[in-house]
C-alpha cells in the first residue's frame, strides 16, 4: 500500500479510530489523543506492511497497532 492510500483510509475511518481510541482509554480524551496520534504515526511509517485482501478490514489492522502501542504505556 502507498502513502497516499493509508492517508485516505485514516482520514476515511478516523471517527471510528476516535471511539476506539476512547474505548481502550476509558473515555480519557487527552490520553485517546495521545494514542489515536502514536496510532497514525505507526499507520504511516509503516504504511507498506498493510495489504488490502479480501475479508480483511482496515479497523481490525488498527486495533492491533492500537492495541500493541498501548501496551506500552499504562492507560
Amino acid at each position: 500500500m502507498n502513502l497516499e492510500m493509508m492517508n485516505d483510509l485514516i482520514t476515511q475511518h478516523f471517527k471510528s479510530i476516535r471511539n476506539i481510541a476512547l474505548k481502550m482509554t476509558r473515555g480519557t480524551s487527552i490520553d485517546a489523543d495521545d494514542l489515536i496520534q502514536n496510532t497514525c504515526i505507526r499507520l504511516i511509517s509503516k504504511h507498506e506492511r498493510y495489504s488490502v485482501q479480501t475479508g480483511s478490514h482496515f479497523l481490525n489492522y488498527v486495533k492491533v497497532v492500537m492495541f500493541c502501542h498501548s501496551r506500552d504505556f499504562s492507560y
